[in-house]
Parts: C-alpha cells; sequence; structure tokens
C-alpha cells in the first residue's frame, strides 16, 4: 500500500472518531440543553440546563456580604427545612440543595428528582441583596414535574418561602424566554441590578416548550416582605 493510501486511510478513521464524537455520544454540557438533550432523544434533564461550562466565558459579579434581610442558609435547604409555595399554580415543595458534579463535557448541577434545586454559592443565599438562582424539572417523558406549570405565572403572582422562623414572600416581576447558551449573561445581568436595588431576587429555571429543552423559561420574583411565624 502506498504512503498516500495509508495517509488517506488514517484521515478517514479520524472523520469517522470524530462524526461518533460530536454526534452519536450524548452531550451533556450547557449547550445542548438545561436540562439536557441526550443524543437525539428528548429529555427533561433540568442538570444540564444549568451546567457551570459558560461561566468561565460570562462575568459573574462577585458575590456582596451586605446582609440587609433575614437569611434563609444552605444548610437549612440542605437539611429540608426550607420549602417553595406559589398558590397560582398550586406548588408546594420542599427545596432540595444542588451539588456541582464533574462530567466528560465539564462541571454541572446535581439532576433534580421530584423536588427543585437552589443553587449554592452563586449570587446570594435567599434573603440577601441578588440573585438567587432555583431550577426543576417541568416534565420527564408524558410525566409532568414540580415546574410543569410555570409557564402559567404571570406578573404580580406570589411565591413563598418557608423557612424556620420565616415567611419570605415574592412577587412575579418578570418572564423570559431565552435560548440555553444566554442563561448565564441574563443571571449575570439580573444579578447586577437586584445587588444596585440592595433587593434578593429568585430565578426560578426551567425547560420550555412543554416537553421539549430546546429553550430555557425564566421566572423573576422580587422580594416583597418577611414575617416571622410561630
Amino acid at each position: 500500500m502506498s504512503y498516500r493510501r495509508i495517509l488517506l486511510l488514517i484521515l478517514l478513521c479520524l472523520a469517522i472518531y470524530l462524526s461518533f464524537v460530536y454526534f452519536v455520544i450524548p452531550d451533556q454540557a450547557m449547550p445542548a440543553g438545561l436540562p439536557a438533550v441526550v443524543g437525539s432523544q428528548v429529555r427533561h434533564d433540568t442538570a444540564t440546563l444549568i451546567s457551570t461550562q459558560h461561566i468561565q466565558n460570562t462575568p459573574i459579579p462577585v458575590p456582596t456580604n451586605t446582609p440587609s434581610h433575614s437569611q434563609v442558609s444552605s444548610s437549612d435547604v440542605a437539611n429540608g427545612l426550607v420549602w417553595l409555595e406559589i398558590p397560582a399554580i398550586n406548588l408546594n415543595s420542599r427545596l432540595d440543595l444542588a451539588s456541582e458534579i464533574d462530567s466528560a463535557n465539564g462541571p454541572t448541577f446535581t439532576e433534580p428528582a421530584e423536588n427543585p434545586l437552589l443553587i449554592p454559592n452563586w449570587s446570594a443565599d435567599i434573603g440577601l441583596p441578588g440573585v438567587s438562582i432555583i431550577y426543576g424539572h417541568r416534565q420527564w417523558g408524558p410525566s409532568p414535574k414540580v415546574f410543569t406549570d410555570l409557564d402559567n405565572l404571570i406578573v404580580g403572582d406570589q411565591a413563598n418561602i418557608m423557612s424556620p422562623g420565616y415567611r419570605l414572600t415574592y412577587k412575579v416581576i418578570e418572564t423570559l424566554i431565552i435560548n440555553p447558551a444566554d442563561l448565564w449573561t441574563v443571571a449575570g445581568n439580573h444579578d447586577l441590578v437586584a445587588k444596585s436595588n440592595n433587593r434578593n431576587d429568585l430565578m426560578l429555571i426551567t425547560c420550555t416548550p412543554w416537553g421539549t429543552n430546546l429553550q430555557r423559561l425564566i421566572i423573576f420574583l422580587s422580594l416583597e416582605g418577611i414575617d416571622v411565624i410561630p
């Protein structure tokens, strides 16, 4: 076999390998979706929806430590003591705490199960100036999940964070549908606005349209008040 034929054979094998890597192996990184697209199979994998891969390319404001509100600690969330209530869509669910995990395509966050997940140590704990990010499934296959009706929320709807001794009341201030690649830019810009106004906002994230992970549905809610409860 001639040198030229050997070289062509090597190039052909390399092309086949690259095609397999990029188009066959499931992509678990954020560009494919949060939640995730696995190959061509539609899958609501919210862990990939908020993959941290793009954080490297998006300037994220450094959190400020200005405790002007009652704080809901990450340890309270980790211990199962914090609940999210959204009366308009009959949602009452315990918050769980997300963990950052390594994958073949870079770090991602924990894939949610039945409950929404709070990302710790991103900008602000719940109740402190900045944006607190919560994500969850909208559906899994034909089964609706915790954020299945999130698209029914409108500006002015109320949500509550219930923690030991406190009820934090929020109201919807904005709803967005964005492309996955824009997620962290939107989060970072909104975080700057929230901190400049010394307020705490929740950012709820899920996939849309229902049954797909093509885009991201974002609901921003602003803290309206804190009540002490028994």
